[in-house]
This record gives C-alpha cells, structure tokens and sequence, in this order.
C-alpha cells in the first residue's frame, strides 16, 4: 500500500499548517456520536485515544460519521468559536483516520483515502 511520495506529502501539509499556530488542547482521539453523550450531570466521552493537539482535530473528525447531529457544532461555537479557515484545514486533519481505515480495513477505505489525499495535494 503506496499512497504517494511521503516526502512530498509531508512538506505539502507542513506548508499548508505552517501559519496556524494553534493553543495545544486535550483531545479525546476519537470523537464521534457514538463516542459521547449527555447526562444528568454533564457530558460523558468513552473510547478516548486522549493526546494534546489542535482542538481542530477532533471537529474534523465529525464528518467522517454522517449521522454527527449539527448541535454539537452549534454547541461548540457557542463556547468557543473556530477560526474562519477551519474548513481549510480539515481536510488535512481528517488524512490520520482516512489512511489508519485504509490499513486497517482496506476495501472502499483505501479509495477513499486515497481520494482524501489527492484532494490535499491539489488544493
């Protein structure tokens, strides 16, 4: 499995990235609908693959599950408003779980990944 010239990939991205300097935040890793819910007492989160990163991150992830209900990015720009050019980024954010299902589990993910990384070289 070969998605392209590592390399290449990398210094793209690392352009791309270059001017977003973001504050690190704690990340749950994972984060989908299945991964979270509401409780008496607060939000709860399961399954977390927790690291320090951009907050970004895990917003990108969304996307990828169709069925992500659209309070939840109501809800966060409501506390804590993402930057204009978030869209821009998430492409290259959503690369780390599009490529980790094309190893895992082949098939259509490895299209679909593929698709996802010629869309960040091109752009």
């Amino acid at each position: 499995m070969k998605f392209g010239d590592i390399d290449a990939i990398v210094e793209h991205v690392q352009q791309r990235l270059s001017s977003h300097q973001p504050q690190p935040s704690l990340l749950h890793g994972d984060l989908w609908s299945n991964n979270c819910a509401l409780g008496p007492n607060g939000p709860y989160l399961f399954d977390p693959a927790c690291y320090w990163g951009d907050r970004e991150c895990d917003l990108a992830m969304l996307p990828l599950h169709p069925d992500q209900p659209p309070q939840i990015y109501d809800g966060y720009q409501s506390v804590s408003p993402l930057p204009a050019d978030f869209l821009e980024r998430q492409p290259v954010y959503q690369l780390y779980t599009l490529i980790n299902r094309a190893i895992l589990f082949g098939g259509q993910h490895l299209v679909v990944a593929q698709k996802a990384l010629d869309n960040v070289l091109a752009a």
